[in-house]
């Protein structure tokens, strides 16, 4: 009676424990998602140059988790045709809400990386440690992608940590 009693419980916590989507997931493309316990996420895609970052929330809705992206903005500093300062609102290059005047903001431009330069998907389909692409007409994304070669890439996500 007892080894059915631990069989039943090893069985029914395994079944009701809930999935968890936190962790790092990355695909063959150079992107990656890290999400966070406290529902936040940090976006990130990286080929040869060119960079992109973005930070947000997410919500797991059963096997469909929600994106959505958090732009931090900086106060850009500038003066009009009158000569009155005036304020403006930009995206920040980095993590952190500061004030930055007309060169900083403009070298940015030079760089080939920077916040939200790539859009994200607004949601994703969870499967067995895996987030799959949601396309607009509600079908998985399940195409492989070549890149630079013959050989061809699945185009979901993996777990990797």
């Amino acid at each position: 009676m007892r080894i059915l009693t631990t069989i039943f419980l090893l069985l029914f916590t395994t079944i009701c424990q809930g999935q968890s989507v936190i962790g790092k997931y990355s695909n063959y493309f150079g992107e990656s998602f890290y999400f966070e316990n406290d529902s936040t996420f940090k976006y990130t895609w990286l080929f040869d140059l060119a960079s992109s970052w973005t930070n947000g929330n997410w919500k797991l809705s059963n096997d469909t988790l929600y994106i959505e992206p958090k732009i931090i903005l900086d106060t850009l500093r500038t003066m009009n045709c009158n000569g009155i300062e005036i304020d403006t609102l930009v995206i920040s290059t980095d993590e952190i809400l500061n004030r930055t005047d007309s060169i900083a903001y403009l070298s940015s431009f030079l760089s080939g990386g920077g916040q939200n330069r790539r859009i994200l998907p607004s949601k994703l389909y969870y499967k067995n440690k895996r987030l799959y692409l949601i396309l607009e007409n509600g079908k998985l994304d399940s195409r492989k992608k070549s890149f630079l070669t013959r050989k061809r890439y699945k185009t979901y996500f993996i777990e990797v940590e």
